[in-house]
């Protein structure tokens, strides 16, 4: 194996590495770790054992990278002996400023991403919450309540439903979604309910807080303006 050749096959592995362990994995602390090899003379090899375990940690680290994967990377990056040339410094450099870029975009993209989704969802609460503001006519005991209305056009809901099939990945949100908004609902509060649940799951929340079926939903506001006399 040539001196070069050694050079380009540690750094490929490399940067294949930051394509496919992206999730769990901090993006600043794979730059430093490259950064600081392309800056550094004498540190750019490894012997063959080395980049084969490179590759089996490459492997390992696909859904579950840790900090501990980087450091080993970048130890086994520490331990070559050989020096690089200045054409292999700058090939490498430009590489790792290019995957630096590719990352950023990616970056922007996941939180265009969230901001849909997450527009979307909250959305779809609210024309949920308008509903039930025309569905619900009497307390939990039974008892008839003048409810303060909430309402939403035709285009609101269909624009929410649009929103919901391009952002959202677990599809029953757009089905309970569709169910409560055709009539198919068999309880609308517990639909509601479980709307909420489907949601936090695909915003990423974790654990759900505490119920009260006497308390899932605000049908009266009690901060209207008093009129004066």
């Amino acid at each position: 194996m040539t001196q070069k050749g050694s050079v380009m096959e540690i750094i490929e592995i490399l940067l294949t590495i930051i394509a496919l362990i992206g999730i769990g994995v901090s993006h600043m602390l794979i730059r430093k770790s490259l950064s600081s090899y392309a800056s550094e003379k004498g540190k750019n090899l490894a012997t063959k054992e080395d980049i084969e375990k490179i590759a089996n940690l490459m492997e390992k680290g696909k859904n579950e990278a840790t900090k501990e994967y980087i450091e080993e990377i970048t130890r086994l990056m520490e331990q070559g002996k050989n020096t690089a040339t200045k054409a292999d410094i700058a090939e490498i450099t430009h590489k790792i400023e290019s995957t630096k870029i590719a990352l950023q975009k990616e970056d922007r993209n996941e939180l265009r991403k969230y901001e849909l989704k997450y527009t979307a969802c909250m959305k779809a609460l609210s024309i949920v919450d308008a509903l039930l503001s025309h569905k619900i006519t009497c307390d939990n005991n039974g008892k008839p309540i003048n409810i303060d209305k909430q309402y939403v056009t035709a285009e609101e809901i269909r624009n929410c439903h649009n929103g919901l099939i391009l952002a959202v990945d677990n599809g029953k949100i757009v089905s309970t979604f569709l169910n409560m908004m055709t009539g198919n609902s068999e309880n609308i509060v517990e639909d509601l309910d479980l709307m909420r649940e489907l949601i936090r799951g695909e915003l990423g929340f974790c654990g759900l807080p505490p119920k009260n079926e006497d308390l899932a939903w605000i049908g009266i506001s009690v901060l209207k303006p008093i009129a004066i006399r």
